[in-house]
């Protein structure tokens, strides 16, 4: 997978977030990685694996990306989407 692929999957994935039940998970009971989660009847979301210091792969594949603020850091998850279609 791209960097540029897996920041539009990071980016989804924190949209749809905000979307999932209040209980799937917290920051301090978070859900387990390689569960799936249902968010709204639509989108069924896993976390595949985390890169939670990608800052070096994010600087290295792109010359134009900036690097992060002091004291912060670029973070990469593999997540997979499966939009569930109801019939109604």
């Amino acid at each position: 997978m791209s960097i540029e692929r897996a920041f539009f999957a990071v980016f989804a994935l924190v949209l749809l977030v905000g979307y999932a039940s209040a209980a799937a998970g917290t920051r301090d009971d978070p859900i387990p990685m390689g569960t799936p989660v249902n968010l709204r009847d639509a989108w069924t979301v896993t976390v595949l694996s985390i890169m939670p210091d990608a800052t070096q792969a994010i600087l290295k594949e792109n010359m134009f990306n900036d690097p992060p603020k002091a004291g912060n850091q670029f973070f990469m998850a593999r997540v997979r989407g499966k939009l569930q279609w109801r019939r109604l």
